[in-house]
């Protein structure tokens, strides 16, 4: 855990001051929905607003920061903040594509709600709102873009304790994430995936494993008026002991251009991910995004 953390700040101190020199900022709004049972027996559900900035080409800074308003009867743990790629790729940069900014997700977006075995599973349900973690996100490109075919890009992550932890709107402790982001462009379609390690901390009610995850999908060329539809699949390992792996499939549209609008539903393949997840949103500004945006962002 300390050796992601130092790592990673070293990588925000080296890098940070490039990014946000270079072109933007992007500026994107977003707002989602989620629910699930997450084989508890007891419906949770999660509502979020997020305002993301993100700086930066082949180097790139991100800051998303969310409000959100939780069912509190389980609260919110930690998952891999960046499983869930919230930025995708719009092909690699150069005739016919604009390239796109590479992070992965969470997550994401925002953490999901995680059964935790300590809290009763049967009560009335009541609800928690407020302001949610910060998370920061840098990304470099290691080879590739411009008029190439392929492109790979590193990635270093933290989510900051600020959400009230004794709402369960966050776990009051540090994140850590250090992946890969890479796309491949093949005629009309583009294939994207990435894979990152997760350092989790633990809060007091409750232990959290580091883990892994993965995303895996296609995007196609801007169809009729500029759209562009993408699908993917994401994994990570068990977070909690007992819980299970987590798994979800994804779609997504959104426009092209510097003012463009976006959409992305997922739905769970196992019973520790989220029943479904919608998020819509728009961007606007001036930046041209490095590998990777292609979901949100």
């Amino acid at each position: 855990m300390h050796r992601v953390l130092v790592g990673t700040a070293i990588l925000f101190v080296a890098l940070g001051g490039s990014a946000a020199a270079a072109a933007g900022p992007q500026i994107t709004v977003l707002a989602g929905q989620a629910s699930g049972d997450y084989d508890s027996g007891s419906d949770t559900e999660r509502q979020s607003a997020t305002v993301r900035l993100a700086w930066g080409d082949d180097t790139r800074l991100r800051l998303d920061l969310d409000f959100l308003r939780v069912n509190s009867e389980l609260g919110v743990t930690s998952t891999p903040f960046a499983v869930v790629p919230t930025h995708r790729g719009q092909g690699p940069q150069g005739p016919g594509g604009q390239g796109g900014q590479g992070q992965g997700s969470s997550s994401g977006t925002e953490p999901a709600p995680v059964p935790d075995p300590t809290l009763p599973t049967t009560t009335a349900t009541e609800w928690a709102s407020g302001p949610g973690d910060l998370r920061l996100t840098l990304s470099r490109r290691l080879i590739g873009g411009g008029a190439k075919l392929f492109r790979l890009d590193a990635e270093v992550g933290a989510k900051l304790p600020t959400a009230d932890d004794e709402k369960r709107l966050g776990t009051g402790e540090l994140d850590g994430r250090l992946g890969l982001a890479a796309q491949r462009r093949f005629w009309s379609l583009t294939a994207f995936s990435g894979l990152g390690w997760n350092s989790l901390g633990d809060p007091e009610w409750i232990e959290l494993q580091d883990v892994l995850d993965v995303y895996l999908g296609l995007e196609s060329e801007p169809l009729a008026a500029g759209v562009v539809i993408s699908g993917w699949l994401e994994a990570n390992e068990e977070v909690v002991a007992g819980t299970g792996s987590r798994s979800a499939l994804g779609l997504g549209i959104r426009s092209t251009g510097k003012i463009g609008w976006r959409a992305q539903l997922s739905a769970g393949l196992s019973d520790s991910a989220e029943d479904f997840s919608l998020l819509v949103g728009a961007s606007f500004g001036v930046s041209n995004p490095a590998i990777g945006s292609r979901k949100v962002g």
